[in-house]
C-alpha cells in the first residue's frame, strides 16, 4: 500500500467516510512533464443568489485578528522538514477546537500530518484543501547557514512577532500563512452554517 493509499484509508476509517474522489476525468486534457494525460472540466457556472449569499457569510466569519494570531501561534512552532510532529499535533488539536472532526496523523515519529474534516450530507462531490506545515529551514543559523545565504533574513529568525499589520517569524508567511487561510475558509463556512454536500 503506498503512503497516500495509506492516508486515505485512515482518513476513511476514523471519519466512516468513502475515500474522496480527487477528480472526474472529463473534457479538456492537460499534460504535465511527469505525468499522464488527465482530463480537466473547463465549464464556468454562475453562482446562485444562494451562493452569493453563502459566501457573504462565510467572509463575515473572517476576523483578521484571529487570522494573524493563528499565523503566529504556528510561527512560534518549530516545522522544519522531516520534523513537523508538533505542529501538526497543535494544528489537529486546534481544528477539534473549531469544530472540525480532526486528527493527528504520524507518519514517524519525528513527523506527521493534521487532518481536519467537516461533514456535509454525503450525496456530492467532497473537496479537499491542502497546505504543507514544513518549513525549507530550521531557523538556526548554525544548521541552515550557508545553504540559505550566509545568515538567516529577519523573517527567518524567530521569535515570531507581529510588526505592524504582518507577522514575521519562521515560514510565518511560506507555509503558515497558507496553512492559516485554509484553516479559516474551513472555520468560517463551518461557523456561517453553509450546507455542503461532500
Amino acid at each position: 500500500m503506498t503512503r497516500r493509499e495509506e492516508f486515505f484509508d485512515t482518513l476513511t476509517r476514523r471519519c466512516n467516510k468513502k475515500p474522496p474522489v480527487l477528480y472526474e476525468p472529463q473534457k479538456a486534457t492537460h499534460h504535465t512533464p511527469m505525468s499522464a494525460a488527465i482530463q480537466i472540466p473547463l465549464e464556468r457556472v454562475p453562482l446562485s443568489r444562494e451562493q452569493e449569499e453563502w459566501i457573504s457569510r462565510a467572509w463575515s466569519q473572517i476576523d483578521e485578528g484571529r487570522l494573524a494570531q493563528l499565523d503566529l501561534r504556528m510561527a512560534t512552532i518549530p516545522s522544519p522538514t522531516g520534523r513537523e510532529k508538533e505542529l501538526a499535533q497543535f494544528l489537529a488539536s486546534y481544528l477539534a477546537d473549531i469544530g472540525l472532526k480532526s486528527f493527528y496523523q504520524p507518519i514517524d515519529s519525528e513527523q506527521g500530518n493534521a487532518v481536519g474534516r467537516l461533514d456535509g450530507t454525503g450525496d456530492g462531490p467532497e473537496l479537499l484543501l491542502y497546505a504543507p506545515i514544513d518549513t525549507a529551514f530550521t531557523g538556526r543559523e548554525e544548521e541552515d547557514c550557508p545553504g540559505v545565504g550566509l545568515e538567516l533574513s529577519r523573517e527567518m529568525k524567530g521569535p515570531a512577532r507581529i510588526e505592524a499589520d504582518r507577522v514575521i517569524g519562521p515560514g510565518a508567511e511560506n507555509p503558515k500563512g497558507y496553512v492559516t487561510c485554509v484553516v479559516a475558509a474551513a472555520e468560517a463556512v463551518r461557523r456561517a452554517n453553509i450546507p455542503l454536500k461532500g
